[in-house]
């Protein structure tokens, strides 16, 4: 086994299925098999999700800024909607067995607890999949660099992202069918060639603190579970 422990960013238009809004049973289903099979074989896994199923900050401010809402107040209700997220996934793990433990950013009583590196550790160490919700916690940063923070803080061997498509391309492959996918990339590479992987701070962080980040497909049945036995699954992005 090549990774004994991952932290897996999902979008939230992930769990909305096609429509990538909203909740989608099988999406759902489908994020429940694929961590409890890679839990089954000992790994430990930390979970980030995002809130576009639900809420984008940007794309509210957008449509309401004019009227008045602030770009801070749109990115904390995004911010509430990862912790919504994170409730329904918590509850469809604890349903298939899974042992679960939920902590955001802003602990709300008697909902989520408050997130701590050392609560976070000590639930991994319990064999618990542990999310991390609410993003960072501060307004202007997306769930990547939030994934990749939380990954870094709770050591985890690989940052793993779930897409649409099945790695990083030079174009997009559902308008280009000539684009090429990489196999592997540096985190330098990515930025001077423009690739829309991670934003550009969650970038740095992977490449200043020597994090790998693979990008894969999330609907590929058993997608996970070949990554961390070694499979050559998606885009490996590394520091150099």
């Amino acid at each position: 086994m090549r990774y004994r422990s991952i932290l897996l960013k999902v979008s939230g238009e992930a769990l909305g299925g096609d429509d990538g809004a909203g909740f989608d049973a099988s999406a759902l289903e489908h994020l429940t098999a694929e961590v409890g099979s890679v839990c089954a074989e000992g790994v430990a896994v930390a979970l980030v999700i995002g809130a576009g199923n639900l809420v984008r900050g940007r794309d509210l401010h957008s449509e309401l800024g004019e009227a008045g809402l602030r770009l801070v107040s749109a990115d904390q209700m995004g911010m509430l909607g990862t912790i919504a997220n994170g409730l329904a996934v918590r509850d469809l793990l604890a349903h298939a067995g899974i042992p679960t433990a939920i902590f955001a950013t802003h602990g709300i009583p008697s909902i989520v607890a408050p997130y701590s590196v050392s609560d976070a550790l000590a639930a991994m160490h319990d064999d618990k999949v542990v999310i991390c919700a609410g993003g960072t916690g501060n307004p202007l940063f997306t769930t990547d660099s939030a994934a990749c923070l939380r990954g870094i803080e709770l050591g985890v061997d690989v940052v793993i992202k779930a897409t649409q498509v099945d790695g990083v391309y030079d174009g997009d492959p559902q308008t280009n069918p000539n684009a090429i996918r990489y196999d592997s990339l540096t985190f330098d590479e990515a930025i001077e060639k423009r690739l829309k992987v991670i934003d550009t701070t969650a970038s740095a962080l992977c490449h200043e603190n020597g994090m790998p980040l693979i990008v894969y497909k999330f609907k590929s049945e058993g997608a996970l579970s070949r990554i961390v036995n070694g499979s050559n699954e998606g885009t490996m992005i590394r520091a150099n």
